[in-house]
């Protein structure tokens, strides 16, 4: 599953450790694509480099052109 995030968690219908959880109980690697703040903020990068990392995906952020 690819997921974009400004990296602030504010309105998920479940919280980083259901979603990590849950696509690991049905084998579903997260792809998370950090934008906007998420791009030049390690404290917003954390939770979804650790959703990627805690369920076989990866972690990018995106470049602005």
């Amino acid at each position: 599953m690819i997921v974009f995030t400004d990296g602030d968690d504010n309105a998920s219908a479940l919280n980083s450790i259901a979603a990590i959880a849950r696509a690991k109980k049905l084998g579903i690697p997260l792809y998370a694509i950090a934008e906007g703040e998420a791009t030049h903020s390690r404290n917003l990068r954390k939770n979804p480099d650790e959703l990627s990392e805690r369920t076989g995906g990866a972690a990018y952020k995106s470049e602005a052109q």
